[in-house]
């Protein structure tokens, strides 16, 4: 990545991004590709060596938002996302449609209070 285009990049993403924060980032095992985490309920893969998004995966289908607060690459083909609406999700891109998403998995955590 070139940073010093990153002032113009994050100039036209503030133009597109209104009241979106990244709210978890890792990288992959090689260094290639990054994952992030959103506050629009979405998780974002980016290629480093191509410099684009290859990815964009809305944890929620209904249209109710959620932070989403953990994201991280198990391999090369699996990833794992955690948000507030209490669910931690695997995702297989070997099977992964962008348009209409499905979890490979996924486990539900509520906590309560005494």
């Amino acid at each position: 990545m070139n940073f010093l285009s990153l002032p113009m990049r994050m100039s036209k993403l503030s133009k597109i991004f209104i009241n979106f924060s990244a709210l978890a980032l890792a990288f992959s095992r090689d260094g290639k590709e990054i994952i992030c985490g959103g506050s629009d309920s979405t998780v974002y893969i980016y290629d480093r060596d191509r410099d684009q998004r290859t990815l964009k995966v809305p944890v929620r289908k209904d249209s109710q938002v959620t932070d989403v607060n953990a994201v991280g690459f198990l391999d090369e083909n699996l990833f794992y996302s955690g948000s507030d609406d209490a669910c931690i999700r695997v995702w297989d891109r070997r099977c992964l449609n962008e348009n209409n998403p499905e979890a490979s998995g996924r486990v539900e955590i509520y906590f309560t209070s005494h």
